[in-house]
């Protein structure tokens, strides 16, 4: 089955800092001059200002600390300019941690007294980070107006600095909108005024977004080229965020190549600096895109769990293109489950979102998934008006690797009509753009379908070369949906070549596969997870199971403290019943040493007393002699 995936891409989409920005290698010296400017003036609050700003992308909390203690001394002093600052700073915060509504929250109200103020060049940059917000809730209009005020004050102050950042937000809403020649121009024209103002941050981005722009025209050699020249300078500039973006985009590439394992890998290093910066946006964009790696390798369970995940924590903070591409990727999941009714309504619900976004480039990818379900339900007029127009739009936009999906999908639809030379004519056509642009698996399927259209007109030899190859490549790549239909056509054109023992082999190892991707448990969780985010049941089951279990543990833990407790009681017990014995004994012993002690005196004395009568009767006997007998 021809799976369509939608990963999700960034954009370096940081907010221009105010023009008090440091870079963050500055961030300790600025500390030091705090630690020694202690009188609370005017001084202390821009040092604190510019202290949190150096912190963007060192120390999130330190950051909004700094600012907080800012606005509050700014108050104080009655100084606005420092309190609007500060402001500043706190919407830098939150958008950091995908925070959009509180973010705009706090530029609006810094907005506010630069105007009061007339600072035009804290404006502009105000303005930008707005429009940055704004294109960020999908809400592309606002972003459009914003970046053309903040664009105009730049010019109109000849700041080169400026004119850079603002450039830099038209070239990444023109290339969100499909527009690719004008964000080249855009970005191409802020980075020779980024050089002049000597920004290096926003030349990295500027340089990073190129990159992604190759990337979304599947020129993926070039895409690296410029990703890694990014990934120093952010590197270089302590710019942890940035190198984050740039691993996701690289786990991209790789994916789209069928390197699964580098893609996860790049995946989770992405992931963990999200994590530490408390972006939960950029987490979900992780999660999204390991559960299409499992949906490719056929664990449809596990796949769901990401990507409903991800579509939590989207929704929870309004991120309306996110959402859609969630709700993309969980109908892609229900066709390949063969639930094409319930694929339709989550693409069309996804399509809605990408129309009131005036998205190009997901429209036309919608469109390639409704157009490819309709050719699933048979419904062939639907498929191709579908797919035709997904396919201009996509040629239009430059986006090689979809193009190229697009005539797969009508080569299926002419195939299962039974117009098997234009099916071809498709395939061909498709399988020389995935070898231009290395997509693996995409020539792996591509292979497949050819095999199954040689196979219906008879020319078995060309349907089993087509088929073997496809067969290779899935084994290399994992891919066990591939391996199930495989198997499937190549019993089939071994039966229909007499090759019976062949034939009931691959039956055979079809039948295995089949089971173990298609088996009731597996279906019946799918079933269970759509709509009720059984996610959090399943999690929860777990961790009562896991409660339960603890229970248990802790049972057993208190009898074994109560037995090892008795234990001691019971030696205890008897070491005091040995110690009163052994006093006992050592009493007695004491006892008997005095009764002997006086014992022998006695007879001692006794003896004297004899002695004494002895010699008494002696002196008797001496004075009176014995008589005769």
């Amino acid at each position: 089955m021809n799976k369509i995936l939608y990963l999700f891409t960034l954009l370096v989409l940081l907010p221009a800092p105010s023009q008090l920005n440091a870079q963050s290698s500055e961030s300790d010296s600025l500390a030091n001059l705090l630690r020694q400017h202690t009188r609370k003036d005017t001084v202390r609050v821009r040092l604190l200002n510019s202290t949190a700003t150096a912190l963007y992308q060192k120390d999130h909390e330190q950051m909004y600390s700094f600012a907080k203690d800012a606005i509050e001394l700014s108050e104080k002093l009655r100084y606005p300019g420092g309190k609007a600052d500060g402001l500043m700073v706190l919407g830098k915060y939150h958008y950091s941690k995908s925070e959009n509504l509180q973010a705009v929250e706090y530029f609006e109200e810094s907005l506010n007294i630069y105007e009061e103020l007339g600072l035009k060049p804290r404006i502009s940059t105000c303005l930008d980070n707005m429009g940055r917000v704004s294109w960020k809730l999908g809400d592309y209009d606002t972003a459009l107006e914003l970046f053309e005020k903040s664009l105009g004050l730049a010019r109109e102050l000849q700041d080169d600095g400026l004119i850079a950042k603002s450039l830099s937000s038209f070239g990444i809403l023109s290339l969100q909108k499909g527009n690719y020649e004008d964000a080249f121009e855009y970005l191409n024209e802020s980075s020779s005024h980024a050089r002049k103002a000597g920004d290096k941050n926003t030349l990295g981005s500027n340089l990073h977004n190129i990159g992604y722009l190759y990337m979304r025209q599947s020129n993926y050699p070039e895409s690296i080229r410029y990703f890694e020249q990014t990934l120093e300078l952010m590197k270089e500039a302590g710019d942890k965020q940035g190198v984050s973006g740039i691993y996701l985009n690289m786990g991209i590439i790789y994916q789209n190549q069928g390197e699964y394992m580098k893609a996860i890998s790049y995946y989770q290093k992405s992931s963990e600096i999200d994590e530490s910066f408390g972006d939960n946006q950029g987490v979900s964009r992780c999660m999204n895109n390991i559960g299409l790696i499992y949906q490719e390798q056929g664990n449809y369970p596990l796949a769901m769990e990401y990507i409903q995940g991800s579509l939590k924590i989207l929704e929870e903070i309004s991120d309306k293109r996110g959402i859609s591409i969630c709700l993309m990727n969980i109908g892609s999941i229900h066709g390949d489950q063969e639930d094409h009714h319930k694929a339709l309504e989550y693409f069309l619900r996804a399509l809605a979102i990408m129309e009131e976004l005036q998205d190009k480039s997901g429209i036309s990818s919608i469109l390639l998934s409704l157009g490819t379900t309709y050719s699933n339900m048979e419904k062939h007029k639907e498929a191709i008006e579908h797919l035709e127009e997904a396919l201009a739009l996509k040629v239009e936009l430059g986006e090689r690797h979809n193009e190229s999906d697009c005539r797969v999908s009508l080569g299926k639809v002419y195939e299962n009509s039974g117009d098997y030379s234009l099916a071809l004519d498709y395939y061909r056509q498709a399988l020389q753009i995935k070898e231009e642009i290395s997509d693996q698996e995409g020539i792996c399927k591509i292979y497949a379908y050819m095999g199954s259209t040689h196979m219906k007109t008879g020319d078995y030899r060309k349907a089993m070369e087509y088929s073997s190859l496809s067969l290779g490549y899935a084994r290399e790549l994992e891919l066990l949906d591939e391996q199930v239909e495989l198997q499937k056509q190549l019993a089939d054109i071994y039966l229909a070549t007499g090759n019976y023992r062949l034939a009931y082999e691959s039956h055979v190892l079809h039948k295995e596969l089949y089971d173990s991707l298609f088996n009731k448990a597996n279906i019946r969780r799918i079933t269970g997870l759509e709509y009720q985010y059984n996610y959090e049941r399943e999690k929860q089951a777990l961790e009562l199971e896991q409660q339960k279990k603890d229970a248990l543990l802790e049972a057993d833990a208190r009898r074994q403290k109560n037995l090892r407790n008795s234990f001691m009681v019971g030696f205890a017990l008897m070491i005091l019943l040995a110690v009163v014995i052994f006093r006992n004994f050592v009493m007695k012993r004491r006892a008997n040493r005095i009764l002997e002690e006086r014992n022998r005196k006695i007879e001692k004395q006794n003896d004297a007393i004899t002695d004494s009568i002895n010699y008494a009767r002696w002196i008797q006997q001496a004075l009176f002699p014995p008589g005769k007998p």
